[in-house]
């Protein structure tokens, strides 16, 4: 017999399992979306992590190349110092003659003064140079090119003030022409080390416009790699491109390397140029690891190409680099005989020193006067 009440009962208890069913449903489908968006969430951070990661990696090589530039032109200063100061030991030992015949007007013996310059002022100046570069490097944030002309007007700055102090005390009034000689010699050094080690506008650096565009079918030497590294780790190494030879930095490996002993490179200037002259750079064997520089170019011509397509160029003239003389030799150039400027240079090496693997371009200088037309 049916029972109204209980009828309803289970009515109801029917409804809400239905109802009970669909939360069920609603809740599984909200946990699976959300479980879904926490995974998209986790698989995008790990991608922008990785990302980041990339990117500080990339930035951290950078300035730890910068670091090495920096590091780089300070030992260059440090060598321009050190002839300076070779120089000023030479201008003192030459008047020693004139010093002996009027010691009796003197105060002290030319010897003397020697000794307590080079006592004292070696002293003095170390430690200056040392303070006021680390000091420079710490909180300066300029350009390499910036940093190296701060530093070496900070270096001519000390070297003057030590060194006046020292020779005056020294010497007094009876040597203060042969200071100001010694002065004189000191900020020529500087000056022309400053002025890329030549004293010349090089029409070839890359900073400044030019650039290597194209090795003709010579081949990059790949097995000759330089290395970034940091506390000793190494970080990355690399094969240095033919516009290596085209960049102030000379240290040892820092060059373009090509198979065998002959290669070509065709620079475009960075203006039209009336080229009077080129300087090749190899680096010096008292920084070679062997002591020997047998990868040093030998015979190498240089022509004016037309565009960079060009397969014959006019020959401005072939020349021996001398693995026994100076690293930067300067190598002059007659005009042209039709009067035109340069655009494309084009470096032949014929031969190197011995070395049977392969040749290194160190640095090539392209000297001269710019067009009329490129300078308006």
């Amino acid at each position: 017999k049916s029972n109204p009440t209980r009828d309803r009962l289970r009515s109801q208890l029917t409804t809400l399992k239905r109802e009970l069913e669909g939360y069920k449903t609603g809740e599984a489908k909200k946990l699976d979306a959300l479980n879904a968006k926490i995974r998209g969430d986790i698989v995008s951070a790990s991608a922008e992590s990785r990302a980041e990661t990339e990117t500080l990696g990339k930035r951290l090589v950078a300035d730890l190349e910068k670091i090495s530039n920096r590091v780089g032109s300070i030992e260059r200063l440090t060598d321009g110092l050190d002839a300076a100061v070779k120089k000023l030991s030479g201008d003192l030992a030459s008047v020693r003659a004139d010093e002996s015949s009027q010691q009796s007007t003197s105060r002290y013996p030319v010897d003397q003064v020697i000794e307590e310059l080079k006592k004292i002022f070696a002293e003095k100046i170390s430690l200056d140079l040392k303070q006021k570069i680390t000091e420079e490097l710490t909180q300066t944030t300029d350009s390499s090119s910036d940093l190296k002309l701060k530093l070496i007007n900070l270096i001519k700055d000390t070297v003057d003030e030590r060194l006046k102090e020292v020779y005056l005390d020294a010497t007094h009034s009876r040597t203060s022409d042969l200071s100001i000689h010694a002065f004189a010699n000191i900020d020529s050094a500087l000056d022309v080390f400053a002025a890329d080690r030549t004293g010349k506008a090089d029409f070839a650096l890359e900073s400044a416009g030019g650039t290597v565009v194209s090795t003709r079918c010579t081949r990059t030497y790949d097995s000759v790699k330089s290395a970034i590294s940091f506390f000793g780790i190494t970080l990355a190494h690399w094969s240095r491109s033919p516009n290596a030879m085209l960049q102030p930095n000379t240290h040892l490996g820092e060059c373009w390397c090509f198979h065998g002993s002959q290669g070509q490179a065709i620079i475009r200037l960075a203006a039209r140029v009336h080229v009077t002259g080129v300087s090749l750079e190899h680096v010096s064997k008292l920084v070679a690891l062997s002591g020997r520089i047998d990868s040093a170019p030998r015979e190498f011509v240089i022509k004016s190409l037309e565009s960079e397509f060009a397969e014959d160029g006019e020959v401005l003239g072939s020349f021996v680099y001398d693995i026994n003389a100076k690293p930067v030799q300067y190598f002059p150039i007659k005009p042209r005989p039709n009067g035109q400027p340069t655009r494309f240079i084009e470096l032949a090496v014929n031969s190197n020193h011995g070395h049977p693997a392969y040749t290194c371009i160190y640095r090539l200088r392209v000297h001269g006067n710019m067009a009329e037309d490129d300078q308006n």
